[in-house]
């Protein structure tokens, strides 16, 4: 495919659907009049702010935070050091309890109180922990200055006041169960007391221990005894086995035996008598023992709730006078009633009448271009046909005095502007058309009635006579013709239709314009069905024999049937997209249309020349005036 050309089987490659936004284009395009009609809008917001705006009176006071406090009675100092940090946030949390503000609220004087509400209050209250000390600020602004740094001392003391009365509560608390717990362990600690007097005196000792226990002795002395004497009556009874009558021969007399006999049951009676008092004694003893353990208990948990009873007290007595110690928060420093102003709002609503008025002149205007569907870039337009657009035709920028000089002569007036550079670029073009392809003949549309294709064609004849001797500019738009007005020929105006009627012949239809060295072939407006005939494809082909090149003015793609029966008479397609006016959507259902006409070559060009049209055109107004 050559540069700047489409055909059918190209068309398309790169195409979009719609169009893209251009930022960078938007901000050079649009920054202008965003800055004046953002200053248009600023100046009245601007002095409204100033009118509505306030200043602030601002008042501080500090807490501080003891990270360790001296008890009274011990020398440990109490550190809450571990979990300081979330102790002071939850400080700062109660400093702004709506019970707090209410209470320091109360405080003040009628007077003072109208000039602060609860809600006005809560939202300009700042507090926050003082960077690197162990201060806690409070900050309040308003816009009244009177009783301002009363509230600020209010609601200091009112938070130490409940930090205060917290505090209490817990010891309150503390000590109403310690004293409960006294009552019980006194009266514990009576009846234990009772118990062991009785036991004392029905004892008749205050000493609880087997050693105090008199039976036991007795009974241990009676055991002694009873073991001698059982001891004594079985050795008295071996001896009178010995004294029996297998050892007669031993005995002496019989008064031996008797007397033996008689010191067994002496030995017996003794034996059974102390067996008796054993028995008896052992119960004794058994229960005196009983009362001697009985007693130890009794003491043992007398002494248990004496101690627990003197341990409650200790902690009575150090709760007591703990109660009375200093709580961890104090004022560092107090709130001083402002003397000026230390704040305005005026700079913050300048700011956003600043920002309302720019943003919103701005916004309206990227919302306009976002769905302006209009061609401004050549990107734009390459978006639109698919491949790079030949290069654009630009403004005719010319002197104040030059203003109104019409732009078909841009070429014969002005050959060295940058309109008639882009002119000639265009004009070789064709001719690289002419000499490469063999083309004799390229017609001229638009987009849009209105956008200047008559003058781009003039002066494209007019520059054409750089390159072959025999240029025609052949007008076949009878929707619009305008050629007639630009070069003023004398004589008829519809030589056209004239000879397509059969009523002259081609020699007497051709205009010669001296001043630019070519022959014109002007229609009169309104008899389409003329130039519709056949009679023009036999008109073309005559003409091809005897001019080098034809360049046809013709009506726009869109709408008309005439680019129809043209395209198939030329060999080129010149498509002029008209800047800032013609829509991306029609340029894209103008290159569909040529694509099915089958034109062999399609030259699309963004034509910024001519005297601009109104910017704010809208798809509206060309339904209206019947173009679109």
């Amino acid at each position: 495919m050559e540069p700047h050309a489409t055909n059918r089987g190209e068309a398309g490659s790169q195409r979009r659907d719609t169009k893209s936004l251009d930022i960078v284009g938007f901000v050079l395009r649009r920054a202008l009049p965003i800055i004046i009609l953002g200053v248009l809008l600023f100046v009245p917001l601007a002095f409204l702010a100033t009118k509505l705006g306030a200043t602030y009176y601002e008042a501080e006071g500090t807490i501080r935070l003891s990270r360790v406090l001296a008890p009274i009675l011990t020398s440990d100092e109490s550190s809450i050091n571990t979990f300081y940090y979330s102790y002071m946030n939850t400080q700062v949390h109660a400093l702004r309890r709506t019970d707090v503000i209410e209470e320091a609220l109360a405080t003040l004087t009628p007077e003072q109180q109208e000039n602060f509400s609860l809600k006005v209050v809560k939202r300009l209250l700042e507090v926050e922990p003082v960077h690197g000390t162990h201060l806690i600020g409070i900050k309040l602004k308003s816009s009244e200055r009177e009783g301002l740094a009363e509230l600020i001392e209010a609601i200091m003391a009112c938070y130490i006041k409940g930090v205060a009365a917290e505090a209490d509560q817990t010891n309150t608390e503390r000590l109403g169960y310690l004293r409960t717990e006294e009552s019980r362990l006194a009266a514990e600690f009576h009846a234990a007391q009772t118990e062991l007097n009785t036991i004392s005196h029905r004892l008749q000792t205050g000493t609880f221990s087997e050693e105090f226990n008199p039976f036991r002795e007795r009974l241990k002395i009676l055991q002694e005894s009873y073991l001698t004497a059982m001891l004594e009556r079985r050795a008295k009874e071996n001896a009178l086995n010995a004294l029996g009558p297998g050892n007669a021969r031993a005995l002496e007399s019989r008064q031996a035996l008797a007397r033996a006999q008689q010191e067994v049951a002496v030995a017996r009676a003794t034996e059974d008598q102390l067996k008796r008092d054993v028995d008896d004694l052992l119960p004794k003893a058994a229960e005196r023992s009983a009362e001697l353990l009985r007693g130890s208990a009794t003491k043992t948990h007398a002494e248990s709730v004496e101690q627990n009873l003197r341990r409650v007290q200790n902690r009575i007595f150090d709760l007591s006078l703990q109660s009375k110690s200093p709580v961890r928060v104090s004022i560092a420093s107090h709130a001083i009633a402002p003397e000026k102003p230390s704040d305005s709002n005026i700079p913050k609503l300048l700011a956003v009448c600043f920002l309302l008025a720019f943003g919103t002149v701005a916004g309206l205007f990227f919302a306009y271009d976002a769905l302006d569907d209009r061609i401004r870039t050549t990107e734009d337009l390459e978006h639109a046909i698919g491949v790079m657009p030949f290069r654009p035709i630009p403004h005719c920028n010319l002197k104040k005095s030059q203003a109104a000089f019409p732009f078909a002569r841009v070429t014969l007036d002005y050959p060295e502007s940058m309109v008639a550079v882009a002119i000639r670029a265009l004009t070789m073009r064709l001719w690289r058309e002419h000499t490469e392809r063999g083309a004799r003949a390229a017609f001229f549309t638009a987009i849009d009635a209105g956008s200047g294709t008559t003058e781009v064609l003039l002066n494209v004849a007019c520059t054409m006579t750089q390159f072959c001797d025999k240029v025609l500019v052949l007008e076949a738009n009878p929707h619009n013709p305008v050629m007639a007005e630009i070069v003023q020929p004398s004589g008829k105006t519809d030589r056209l239709q004239e000879h397509l009627s059969g009523k002259c012949t081609l020699d007497d239809c051709i205009i010669t314009d001296r001043e630019r060295q070519i022959d014109l072939l002007p229609c009169a407006p309104g008899r389409t069905p003329d130039i519709s005939s056949a009679n023009f494809a036999a008109l073309m082909d005559t003409l091809k024999t005897r001019y080098d090149f034809i360049l046809v003015d013709t009506p726009p793609v869109l709408g008309n049937d005439l680019p129809e029966l043209l395209a198939y008479c030329a060999d080129v397609g010149v498509v002029l997209v008209e800047g800032d006016y013609s829509f991306f959507q029609d340029v894209r259902k103008a290159l569909d249309c040529l694509c099915r006409l089958e034109v062999p070559a399609v030259i699309a060009a963004l034509n910024w020349g001519g005297h601009p049209r109104r910017p704010w055109i809208t798809r509206w107004d060309k339904i209206f005036r019947g173009k679109a």
